[in-house]
C-alpha cells in the first residue's frame, strides 16, 4: 500500500502562477457576469413587448367593440360620413343613426381625456402623423386603426405596430 504523505518541505506556488490563476478568474467572472447581464437584458425587451401587445389587443377590443355599437364612423368631430375614403385621420366620431355621440378616439403621445376624446394609448408614435392613425371608408361603413406603439426601457425603446382592419359598423 502506497501512503500520500505530504512534505512540510514542498514548495508553494509561485507569485507568476498566482498571477496567472487570478487573471483566468477574472476572465471567467467577467464572462459569467455578461452572460447574466445580457439574458436579463434580453428577458426586459421580451416583457416590454408583452406589455405593449398587451395594451394593443385592449385597444383592438375598445376600438373595435365601439366602431360595431354605432351606426356610422365619421372623420374627425364632423356629423355626417365621409363622402369618399378618408385616411391618416388622426381623430374619428363614431354615431349612432340619430348622429349622438358614441364615442371620439385621437391619436396622441400623452394620456389626456380631452372634450370627451378617448386617446388609444400614451404610447403611441406620432401626433397627427401617418404613423398612429385611423381610416374611415366611404360613407362611414366601416373604419380601421394603425398602431404604432413604443415603450422605452432603460436606453432601448421597443416599438410594436398593428393594423385593426375594417372593423363594420352595425348598420
Amino acid at each position: 500500500m502506497h501512503r500520500l504523505s505530504l512534505s512540510l518541505n514542498q514548495r508553494g506556488a509561485t507569485f507568476v502562477e498566482v498571477l496567472v490563476a487570478g487573471g483566468i478568474g477574472v476572465v471567467v467572472a467577467g464572462a459569467i457576469f455578461y452572460f447574466v447581464s445580457f439574458a436579463g437584458q434580453g428577458t426586459k425587451q421580451i416583457q416590454t413587448l408583452q406589455q405593449l401587445e398587451q395594451g394593443s389587443s385592449l385597444i383592438t377590443e375598445l376600438f373595435m367593440r365601439t366602431v360595431r355599437n354605432g351606426t356610422f364612423v365619421c372623420a374627425g368631430t364632423q356629423s355626417v360620413a365621409p363622402a369618399s375614403d378618408t385616411d391618416n385621420l388622426a381623430e374619428i366620431t363614431i354615431r349612432s343613426k340619430d348622429s349622438a355621440v358614441v364615442a371620439t378616439f385621437g391619436v396622441a403621445n400623452d394620456s389626456l381625456t380631452m372634450n370627451g376624446t378617448r386617446y388609444l394609448t400614451s404610447y403611441l408614435c406620432g401626433y397627427r402623423t401617418p404613423l398612429s392613425h385611423f381610416k374611415v371608408f366611404q360613407n362611414g361603413t366601416t373604419a380601421e386603426c394603425f398602431l404604432s406603439m413604443f415603450a422605452a426601457t432603460g436606453r432601448d425603446t421597443t416599438f410594436y405596430t398593428q393594423t385593426i382592419g375594417e372593423v363594420r359598423c352595425r348598420n
